[in-house]
């Protein structure tokens, strides 16, 4: 069976975010199948699956290509996403666009989280690309539901049983 290389950079940055998470839940789906995974690009590996698009991740998709490794590259990060995140980023979006239209571009197969990003992504950014969506997910063990959390918004709000 085929060791995975999970790689995304800045874990302790976007930990918390939609890329971080995207991690977690690879880690776990690839655990759950007995898939072996390093997160550690220095390792052996027989697929990369890069999640960034940093100076970084450029490097592991230069290697992997180097060694004729094949490149799944998960679409998360789109200019039109960035633009308004952060001071500067309207400005710096140019640079993302083109930044990762050369690496999409670079991957063997890419995935997207949404079919929102995948339409981006095949209209603006790639060519001739096979995407899948494959949701980042949530964790149902932390996101279950609490009758009396839902009882007591609903008596804050003071919405009746059948409201929305």
């Amino acid at each position: 069976m085929a060791k995975i290389l999970l790689f995304s950079e800045g874990k302790n940055l976007f930990s918390k975010s939609g890329v971080g998470k995207a991690l977690e839940h690879q880690k776990k789906a690839l655990d759950l199948n007995g898939v072996e995974y390093t997160l550690d690009p220095d390792d052996e590996y027989d697929i990369a699956h890069i999640n960034t698009i940093g100076l970084a991740s450029w490097r592991v998709l230069r290697s992997a290509k180097k060694k004729k490794k094949p490149v799944v590259y998960h679409t998360h990060t789109t200019s039109e996403d960035f633009r308004g995140s952060i001071k500067f980023s309207n400005q710096l979006s140019v640079i993302i666009k083109f930044w990762a239209k050369k690496l999409y571009n670079s991957a063997d197969y890419l995935i997207s989280p949404t079919n929102y990003t995948k339409n981006l992504i095949l209209e603006k950014y790639v060519d001739n690309k096979e995407i899948r969506v494959i949701s980042n997910g949530v964790d149902l063990e932390v996101f279950t539901k609490n009758i009396s959390l839902a009882e007591k918004f609903r008596t804050e709000f003071k919405l009746e049983s059948h409201e929305k």
